[in-house]
């Protein structure tokens, strides 16, 4: 096979290409990853080109930065890195601070806009933090005020404090009458967040 250059001007890197697919203008690259930059730009040049952005300094701590490309359901933006999904507003906090927030915080907004990408608004939070600042905000309808909610805050205390005598999951989802997945999501702080918050502070 004949040893041939990447024509990713960023990469440069020989490889060992196939003779055939070179005779009909193929096999240019060394990776899926080098092709891809080449036809759609970098994942920071795509970045930067999905979003309305202010003429304020480079990160504004005012204005939000909106995500004008592909979104999931709930709104945030998502964004190809080295052919995995990323989050858009995660990756914004990347390329300001250098580093990923952990996957086991998440991508907190201070401004409550789920597209908006401006790292300055963004802040790492745990799933308890991130729900109780949702609450706060009113960006959701979140336990009895929720019309397909089959508990009440009376429950949730009552189901923190047989958690604390030893009741597994399962014995408390039987007693309430819902799946044991639901009290787990709410021993974890993903539903009820800010009951959860409430016993924590009294």
């Amino acid at each position: 096979m004949p040893i041939v250059t990447c024509q990713n001007p960023i990469c440069r890197e020989f490889f060992n290409a196939d003779a055939c697919k070179l005779n009909i203008g193929q096999d240019k690259y060394c990776s899926r990853r080098c092709y891809n930059i080449v036809r759609w730009g970098s994942a920071e040049q795509r970045f930067w080109q999905c979003l309305i952005r202010c003429e304020h300094e480079q990160w504004c701590l005012y204005c939000c930065w909106l995500w004008i490309g592909t979104k999931n359901k709930k709104g945030y933006g998502i964004l190809s890195v080295d052919g995995t999904p990323c989050l858009a507003h995660r990756y914004a906090w990347k390329l300001l601070h250098g580093y990923s927030i952990p996957d086991t915080l998440a991508g907190a907004h201070y401004c409550h806009t789920p597209a908006c990408c401006n790292a300055a608004h963004i802040h790492p939070a745990t799933t308890q933090e991130n729900n109780a600042e949702s609450y706060n905000a009113g960006r959701y309808v979140s336990g009895e005020r929720n019309g397909s909610s089959k508990l009440t805050e009376h429950d949730i205390t009552e189901i923190l404090a047989l958690r604390k005598q030893g009741l597994s999951q399962r014995e408390i989802a039987e007693k309430y009458s819902v799946h044991q997945t639901t009290i787990h999501y709410l021993l974890r702080g993903r539903n009820w967040g800010h009951v959860l918050q409430q016993s924590l502070t009294s």
